[in-house]
């Protein structure tokens, strides 16, 4: 993250946080320790949950992700759909953002039990404040699907595959590339390009 601020481009790093570092009392501290000593803005941190993880001591895990999130750093509970979380801990946790689990997302686009599933968890998400994200988008159908519904985000082998950073720069600056020339004079531009600089909530798609 520290790398690609000094390269002038400013994106979110995602980090999955363990039940076991939810439970350490010095977490948050080593967290925002570590982002002074990069100089990396807290906004640019994203710490993904899991439902699970959560519930297993909810009220530890409340005071800790309060102090982070006063930090400015986002919460996300990931594989949301299968734990076993309480609607009023949803509520009450400072989180700002649900990831759909793939189990559901993955048929959505032939199943519309799934798709019903989805679109509640979508509108569940939105009536409390909160992004979401659709992960194991694998085909265009649910990408579709996911845009229709007013899905704020998506992840998946359709958008692209796992990358190490060397070769994520490559694969972004190609796409920016692409961007400024379908912007051009006569050609259509994707609204929901994954690197659109200045993409509103229900227009942004990640990889």
């Amino acid at each position: 993250c520290r790398s690609w601020l000094e390269a002038g481009r400013r994106i979110p790093v995602a980090v999955n946080v363990s039940a076991r570092s939810l439970s350490d009392v010095e977490f948050p501290g080593l967290v925002l320790s570590m982002l002074a000593e990069y100089g990396v803005p807290p906004s640019l941190l994203r710490l993904e949950l899991t439902e699970s993880a959560i519930m297993a001591d909810p009220t530890r895990a409340m005071h800790l992700l309060e102090r982070l999130h006063r930090a400015d750093i986002a919460i996300s509970v990931d594989d949301f759909g299968t734990g076993y979380s309480s609607m009023m801990y949803l509520k009450q946790l400072p989180v700002d953002e649900l990831k759909v689990d793939r189990a559901f997302v993955k048929n959505m686009a032939d199943d519309k039990g799934d798709e019903i599933l989805v679109r509640s968890a979508v509108d569940l998400a939105h009536n409390l404040g909160l992004r979401v994200v659709a992960e194991g988008v694998e085909d265009a159908a649910t990408l579709q699907a996911l845009r229709n519904i007013g899905c704020d985000l998506a992840q998946g082998y359709h958008l692209g595959r796992p990358m190490t950073a060397d070769a994520f720069n490559s694969w972004a600056s190609l796409q920016v590339a692409r961007n400024i020339g379908a912007s051009a004079p006569g050609r259509h531009t994707n609204r929901f390009h994954a690197t659109d600089p200045h993409p509103t909530s229900s227009e942004l798609f990640r990889a």
